[in-house]
This record gives C-alpha cells, sequence and structure tokens, in this order.
C-alpha cells in the first residue's frame, strides 16, 4: 500500500475510533502531499476508506497548498469540485506564501482558507503584515469561507486574531502535537477549566480550534 493510501486509511481509522468513544461531532483535517494530490485514484481511495469506516464525508476536511493546486489548475479544479460534491471540505493551506490570487480564489471550491504562520509571526511588528492578515480575513469572508490562521504561540496573537474575526485558530498555545489517544482528554480538560471550547473541527495536530465559542 503507498504511504499516502496508508496515512489516509490511519486517519479515517482514528476518527471511527473516536466516533465510537462518543465523540461523533468531530471532524478531521488532512494535509495532502504534492505526490498524493497527482495520485490519479485519489478521489477513489478517500472515498473508500470513508465508507470503509463508515464517516460521513463531511466530516473530512482536505488541505492542499496553493502552490500545489496551481501546478495543474484544470486538473485540480475538477478534483476539488468531485470532492466538493461528495460533501468533502476542500481547505486551502499556507495561503500567502504562493503564487496565490484572487482568480484562483474564485475558481477552487474551497471552503477553508489558512493563513500562512509567517504572517502570524510578523503581524505584531510589522505592520504591513497585519494588514495583510486583515485583507485576507476580509476576502475571506467576502468569499463565504471560513477561516485559519496557523502558527499562534502567545495570547497577543489570539487576542489580535479575535478582534480581526479570525474564524479558527492553530499552534503551540493551544497544544504541541499529540498522541491520538491523547486528544479527547486535552480537550475534557480544556472543557473542564472552562477555556476556549473546541468545537467541531479536530485537526490532525490536536491544536486546532474554534475562535468562536468560550464557556
Amino acid at each position: 500500500m503507498p504511504v499516502g493510501n496508508w496515512a489516509i486509511e490511519a486517519a479515517c481509522r482514528q476518527l471511527h475510533f473516536w466516533t465510537e468513544q462518543g465523540f461523533s461531532q468531530w471532524t478531521l483535517s488532512f494535509n495532502l502531499s504534492p505526490v498524493q494530490f497527482e495520485q490519479q485514484d485519489l478521489f477513489q481511495v478517500i472515498s473508500s476508506m470513508l465508507q470503509k469506516y463508515n464517516l460521513a464525508p463531511s466530516r473530512l476536511i482536505l488541505e492542499v497548498t496553493e502552490s500545489t493546486a496551481l501546478k495543474d489548475l484544470d486538473r485540480s479544479i475538477e478534483l476539488l469540485n468531485a470532492f466538493t460534491q461528495a460533501g468533502i471540505t476542500v481547505s486551502i493551506d499556507d495561503f500567502g506564501t504562493g503564487y496565490s490570487n484572487l482568480l484562483m480564489l474564485s475558481v477552487l471550491p474551497a471552503k477553508e482558507l489558512k493563513i500562512d504562520r509567517s504572517f502570524v509571526n510578523s503581524m505584531l511588528v510589522n505592520e504591513k503584515s497585519r494588514k495583510l492578515v486583515e485583507t485576507i480575513i476580509n476576502i475571506a469572508r467576502t468569499m463565504e469561507m471560513s477561516v485559519v490562521a496557523e502558527g499562534i504561540e502567545t495570547e497577543e496573537q489570539q487576542a489580535a486574531l479575535a478582534e480581526m474575526g479570525c474564524d479558527y485558530l492553530q499552534g503551540f498555545l493551544f497544544s504541541r502535537p499529540l498522541p491520538a489517544e491523547q486528544v479527547p482528554w486535552l480537550l475534557l480538560q480544556k472543557n473542564s477549566d472552562k477555556q476556549i471550547i473546541p468545537i467541531g473541527k479536530i485537526h490532525s495536530d490536536s491544536s486546532y480550534i474554534s475562535q468562536k465559542n468560550h464557556a
């Protein structure tokens, strides 16, 4: 079995296990590598894994970088449309690091945009970076896309992004990467401590939480 297929199955198997533990509201984000994205049977592989583990397509978010999507834009549009029509959410990862443009956002059927950590790291000390982050959030809102900011490490970054209206935050401020079996414990602990409550989106590195819902 190709490594990429093994990783997809492992992710679906884990999500199925969490479902059996009672966490049926969780979704899982999966990073597609450039090699995986070029795989001709990718749609069939992912569809079969969702069926094998009895998972609704809406519980899977597929992340693809803009540079990967732009290598063959016509094929990307066709493939991502197939995923979207099947009920799977498409996310543009590391936005701003490639050859991003508004045309790409208008033709790719993505529902989520992830702001690259390089912008987040500099936005509190560089006014241009801050304005870029604000602009990306506003563009995404206009296009009815949700926004994830990557690389959150400080409460100051969290507060600034909350003020800008960012939907989701991901980073070491919330958790270092964890083994899958520790994720439920982490989230239950945060809930009991009345910290920010994760609602419905669990990133594969376990540091992906909602900025919208507070205890």
